[in-house]
């Protein structure tokens, strides 16, 4: 049994992933996201084995920088800036990035923006935890049906928050690399 930190519980991906590791017999802490700068010291208190940040924000073309880049990319800083005074944990961390990293979206320039510096901020947080049990993880899937896209038009092969949930869990269970990756873009 092991004790996991989600943050972003209340819905989607995040509700899902807290139902999985119920589900599987974990400790659940949740920290939600009116609650994020408590991140530091919910780590402290708790010391989880695994964090897995869900947090996130599509936003649009009309959206400020912050109401983008706070959810999706400071959010997950404060989880590394944490461990990376604390190299001495033992932690799992699983982030949640996307496909649109790999280029922009027409309509949601921020949010490509955001995931494409949330990863490039996980490969530089990897090299800093080479050699301590600190492993970092990446799940960019492609669309979930979740709130946070429902006024889309609906895709082929959209994920479900489970099918992530289920690739995070297994990512946090199975992470032997610093450095884990992985593309989620149909059902499994």
């Amino acid at each position: 049994m092991k004790k996991a930190l989600v943050l972003g519980s209340t819905g989607g991906i995040g509700n899902a992933v807290c139902a999985l590791l119920v589900n599987q017999g974990h400790i659940v802490v949740l920290l939600d996201r009116g609650e994020i700068s408590n991140i530091p010291q919910t780590l402290a208190s708790e010391n989880p084995d695994w964090v897995f940040n869900c947090i996130g924000v599509l936003g649009d073309n009309k959206s400020s920088f912050n109401e983008v880049f706070d959810p999706n990319v400071a959010v997950n800083w404060a989880i590394i800036k944490y461990y990376l005074g604390h190299l001495a944990a033992n932690v799992r961390i699983v982030m949640v990035g996307s496909t649109s990293y790999e280029s922009g979206r027409k309509n949601y320039i921020l949010y490509s923006a955001s995931k494409a510096a949330l990863h490039n901020m996980w490969q530089g947080a990897c090299e800093n935890f080479e050699g301590t049990n600190i492993f970092l993880g990446l799940i960019h899937p492609g669309s979930v049906d979740t709130p946070m896209i429902a006024h889309l038009p609906k895709k082929a092969n959209i994920l479900s928050p489970q099918d992530v949930a289920i690739s995070m869990v297994d990512l946090a269970k199975s992470m032997k690399s610093h450095q884990s990756l992985v593309h989620i873009d149909q059902k499994k």
